[in-house]
């Protein structure tokens, strides 16, 4: 999957976004992101895979800055 520009997601809802970032988790065998149908949740511990509440489905900000870590983790 290619990299969204920063026009590209300042274009996007927040939908739109998630969608995004969803594809872009399927790259990892353990997510340091998951996406359920209330909010974003974070891994907190790799090991026994804990995730907790990183922000809501419409904080298009925060869900941003996970496609922006998720990114540098893929080393794009």
């Amino acid at each position: 999957m290619k990299r969204l520009k920063e026009t590209t997601m300042k274009r996007y809802d927040a939908g739109q976004l998630r969608r995004h970032l969803d594809r872009l988790l399927n790259a990892f065998d353990s997510a340091p992101y998951r996406i359920n149908q209330y909010q974003v949740l974070h891994c907190i511990s790799s090991t026994f895979e804990a995730y907790y509440p990183y922000c809501d489905l419409y904080d298009r900000d925060a869900i941003i800055d996970a496609i922006n870590d998720v990114y540098r983790r893929l080393g794009m």
